[in-house]
């Protein structure tokens, strides 16, 4: 680490070629990987913290950007380099340690930052030279204040919380092979004022939540159009709406600047239930084109939303919410958790009828995880129910997680492991069934009220896109029978909404087939494997 340190000093602020990487994703229900042939996409959004990254750089720097979800780092990408710069989440850490180990073997030195380098920043110090923690607009700009100096050191990390109205404009122009991606990305607000126990956003965000000025936003969103990007935009935040006010005065401004621009994008983010509860706000996202949100339900248990510290929940009907949201044009996707301590084998079951009867097609289930910092990890840390207590050199010693990308690392208060195991497997085969998938994306799209964003009934819906999709279903699944059946009554009934239809049914299928191929025969492994395995041995034999 020392020799990289003085390399770049001895450089005495020379302008440096600086390669940006972003390690591949493994196949999860996030990847898309089973529907990519047909969409011609490879990676679901591009990498904003890398852009932003690159935004922060000295106008004299030459920058690279390599995301191998779209192309393959190669030897060439890293011996142009000068310094060679990674992000990481938990899930990419295998990838990123293999990634800084080959620069090194070139002679490059390497530098991680991200969610997860933040979070658990041990584990990569013996396999990175820098560390560049917390939020790069602070972290990363002093860093290139002491290389100007001759004066880096190992680790920039701060408890200081940037000021969004200093972050520039993310450098989309660097992205190779933009047509790759199913989204771009753009971030309005960082931070939540909720206070789940198990998420680790508010401590690494904080409770306050920090917004954008309405004018910087869209002149990302300008950058963004400069590139010729035709498609959806993800708008990255982890509440939305958790500032009412300030959520709307961007809508306002974003209605205007979608209708000066002819209407090039629509959006989808994250929000909290209780948005249902603000009519005010519903109505300036669907006139801003807002045409989805993803909402974190969680559970039917009302005593596991109250242990969870999820409250705001327990506030509104989850039914009655969603179907508020509909109304207004916006579809409702959703993100549900089992493993929690008041969970009972009886919470497989539940989950499948809450989530049908809240009508939610896309819906990830994920088993409880503890993340590294968070009330909940500490909790568990002091009654000896962590699988693990830090991050491995390896994933292996953990359950993996495949549908959000996580890692489960709790052990169950009211079920054995084996058992929680066999009943995710057990709700991941009921609701991502073809015939149970397929009704709830038409009872979904009936529900749909046509919204500012809702496309027209065009030539291109119904006589290129319908049959090409179909065809591509016919030759390659086999949910076919269901799929049509279910084009079949959109068709006829709700031809306006066939292009939200196509979106749907190409999750559907990925959500399919990684259930039935991968996550189902791994969960039966996992529960199979852990069968006869005590507490206290589980916990003794996985810690490190």
């Amino acid at each position: 680490m020392n020799s990289a340190i003085d390399h770049l000093n001895r450089m005495n602020g020379r302008p440096l070629r600086l390669l940006l990487v972003c390690p591949r994703f493994p196949t999860s229900y996030w990847s898309f990987h089973y529907v990519g042939r047909y969409a011609r996409k490879t990676a679901t959004m591009p990498p904003l913290g890398l852009l932003t990254i690159a935004a922060l750089c000295p106008p004299d720097w030459k920058v690279r950007i390599r995301d191998e979800g779209v192309e393959p780092l190669t030897d060439a990408d890293i011996a142009w380099a000068d310094l060679v710069g990674l992000t990481s989440m938990l899930v990419q850490y295998d990838r990123a340690v293999y990634i800084a180990r080959w620069a090194r073997r070139l002679g490059k030195p390497t530098m991680i930052g991200g969610p997860h380098a933040t979070g658990e920043p041990d584990v990569y110090t013996d396999e990175f030279d820098f560390l560049v923690l917390n939020e790069g607009e602070i972290t990363f700009r002093q860093f290139l204040d002491d290389y100007a100096k001759g004066q880096v050191v190992a680790r920039y990390e701060t408890a200081e919380k940037a000021d969004l109205a200093q972050t520039p404009v993310a450098r989309y122009d660097l992205l190779p092979h933009r047509r790759r991606y199913m989204n771009f990305t753009i971030q309005f607000s960082r931070g939540c004022p909720c206070d789940c126990e198990f998420c680790d956003v508010t401590r690494a965000m904080g409770r306050r939540l920090r917004v954008r000025p309405p004018e910087l936003f869209l002149r990302e969103l300008d950058a963004m159009m400069t590139t010729g990007y035709q498609g959806p935009v993800f708008v990255a935040d982890d509440n939305f709406t958790g500032n009412r006010r300030k959520a709307v005065e961007l809508c306002e401004a974003l209605a205007e600047w979608n209708v000066r621009r002819g209407n090039p994008y629509t959006y989808y983010t994250q929000a909290a239930l209780d948005v249902a509860a603000q009519d005010d706000l519903l109505a300036a996202l669907a006139r801003a084109r807002f045409n989805g949100l993803f909402i974190g339900f969680e559970t039917p248990s009302a005593e596991s939303l109250r242990g969870a510290g999820k409250t705001q929940n327990l506030r509104v009907d989850a039914a009655e919410a969603v179907r508020k949201i509909q109304s207004y044009g916006i579809r409702v996707d959703g993100g549900f958790i089992v493993g929690f301590d008041h969970d009972t084998p009886n919470i497989f079951r539940r989950q499948v009828e809450f989530i049908e009867t809240i009508n939610v097609s896309a819906a990830m289930v994920g088993i409880l995880t503890a993340p590294y910092a968070t009330p909940l990890f500490a909790r568990l840390k002091a009654e000896g129910r962590l699988l693990i207590e830090r991050t491995p050199l390896s994933p292996n010693y953990y359950l993996e997680n495949y549908n959000i990308g996580g890692l489960m690392n709790v052990i169950p208060k009211n079920m054995p492991l084996p058992d929680l195991m066999e009943g995710y497997a057990y709700l991941l085969s009921r609701i991502y069934d073809p015939r149970a998938y397929f009704e709830r994306v038409v009872r979904q799209i009936a529900a749909l009220k046509a919204g500012p964003s809702a496309p027209a009934m065009t030539f291109k819906n119904v006589c290129v896109r319908l049959p090409l999709l179909t065809l591509f279903i016919a030759l390659c699944f086999p949910c076919r029978f269901h799929y049509l059946r279910a084009a079949w009554r959109v068709l006829f009934r709700y031809p306006d909404r066939l292009k939200e239809f196509t979106m749907l049914v190409l999750r559907g299928i990925h959500y399919i087939e990684v259930t039935r191929r991968e996550v189902v025969p791994w969960a039966h492994r996992e529960a199979k494997r852990l069968e006869g395995i005590t507490h206290h041995e589980e916990t003794k034999s996985t810690k490190v």
